[in-house]
């Protein structure tokens, strides 16, 4: 589990696709809604459990990072429609102070710090 490089693009979004993906068993389901699109010719991959208001020709910049290639986008704001979107930070706040109140754990604690604080730099970066 690496760290992300925070990185800012933004641009016009094109070869846009959009699709819903449902994973679970007989008991409990979840879904995920994915957009995949590139930003002048960087491809870019965006999942929420949220809505995604993003449409082909839309002004959009996004906060992440490159895994495999892929621009991993965790956060969105699409200027062309007013919408903003985010991954929540909680978990990882959360977590961290749950972890760090267990010397074993403190490394983990502090990765959790670490990621929320850089999620939420990058937020701000594109006004989120």
């Amino acid at each position: 589990m690496g760290v992300l490089k925070m990185q800012i693009l933004s641009g016009v979004v094109s070869e846009l696709s959009l699709s819903t993906v449902v994973s679970g068993d007989k008991h409990h389901t979840g879904s995920k809604n994915v957009a995949l699109f590139e930003l002048d010719g960087r491809p870019v991959e965006l999942i929420f459990g949220d809505s995604i208001f993003i449409r082909e020709g839309d002004e959009v910049i996004v906060a992440g990072g490159v895994i495999g290639g892929i621009f991993r986008a965790l956060g969105y704001n699409n200027t062309t429609r007013g919408v903003k979107n985010k991954h929540s930070t909680a978990p990882y706040w959360i977590g961290g102070v749950a972890l760090c109140a267990t010397i074993v754990f403190l490394p983990f604690g502090v990765w959790c710090f670490f990621k929320a604080r850089r999620y939420d730099k990058a937020f701000r970066a594109i006004g989120l």
